[in-house]
């Protein structure tokens, strides 16, 4: 198909063709319009600055397909089981991946350190200590983001909310100082921390809300250095990017980066910077990590059906 018609061009001739083929199925099939998922992430990334990352949440649409369409484009992928993680090494052995969810089976563990990932998001203290047996046992490093669940009632509402009250999803805040003790206990060699990762909802369609959930994120990873004395390699600020369904205004990425790529000065004196790439040299050694998932493939993958019939009742 002609790479310069629009999605809608382009689904309308998969349907015309469909149509004059004649066989007079019904259809009901979801189309991949992976030249759009390419636009449409380039323009994402073209707005980004050099410290932001973008990956790819496979959760939201695992398709092959999908996964090497964005593999030229994205920092990477984020998974959440071990066939997730099997699936993106089947596309790259060595493209980097972010290994997060709650309650992972040990076998994944083990399995995330066989295969490699850039980082390990560790849920619970309970995780923790067994990826540092599991670790020992392998002889393998790895690098974790410690998943904080966050205690704010500032966090902004949505439909899912992971954050902000119980949840299975991360440690909750009292727990940082332990999780940083059993990291640094001089009988663990292979496990190393690398900062924090937060995931506080999903589907927010206010990019103002959304930069300002992000912007306390930084904060409390600034006081925490400053209380602990850590060295802050990355900061996982999770998805969540809404997208409109209906004729509401959709989640607007050019709102939301000046503010979220912004950060404070993580030496400690809480002043805020211009954006991480403008950053002297320490700074720009941050990783501001984004993951997409539904923003990525909702824009890219519409439902094309016919109706069989009108119920009145």
């Amino acid at each position: 198909m002609n790479g310069q018609l629009t999605s809608n061009e382009r689904i309308g001739q998969w349907i015309d063709e469909r149509r004059r083929s004649g066989t007079g199925d019904p259809v009901c099939a979801y189309i991949y319009d992976l030249a759009g998922l390419r636009s449409h992430v380039s323009s994402m990334l073209d707005a980004m600055p050099g410290g932001a990352r973008l990956y790819y949440a496979i959760k939201a649409n695992p398709d092959r397909r999908m996964l090497e369409t964005l593999l030229p484009l994205v920092a990477g992928f984020e998974v959440a089981s071990a066939g997730e993680l099997r699936l993106v090494r089947e596309v790259s052995a060595d493209v980097p991946v972010l290994f997060g969810g709650p309650g992972k089976k040990d076998a994944e563990l083990r399995e995330a350190l066989r295969l490699g990932v850039k980082y390990v998001h560790v849920e619970s203290l309970l995780e923790l200590r067994k990826l540092l047996l599991f670790a020992e046992e392998a002889e393998r490093g790895i690098d974790v983001l410690l998943r904080v669940n966050l205690r704010s009632d500032a966090l902004p509402q949505t439909r899912i909310t992971m954050g902000g009250r119980p949840t299975p999803f991360g440690l909750d805040e009292s727990f940082v100082e332990e999780a940083i003790a059993l990291l640094r206990d001089a009988g663990h060699r292979h496990v190393r921390f690398a900062g924090f990762h937060f995931h506080s909802l999903s589907n927010n369609l206010d990019a103002e809300l959304h930069a300002a959930m992000v912007e306390y994120y930084v904060r409390r990873v600034a006081a925490w250095k400053a209380a602990y004395g850590l060295e802050i390699k990355a900061i996982n600020a999770g998805g969540g990017f809404g997208v409109s369904y209906d004729s509401a205004a959709g989640f607007d990425w050019g709102a939301f980066l000046p503010v979220a790529v912004a950060e404070p000065d993580l030496a400690g004196d809480g002043r805020y910077g211009t954006a991480v790439r403008a950053g002297p040299p320490d700074r720009r050694r941050l990783r501001l990590l984004c993951g997409g998932d539904r923003r990525y493939q909702a824009l890219a993958r519409p439902l094309v059906r016919r109706a069989a019939g009108r119920d009145a009742s």
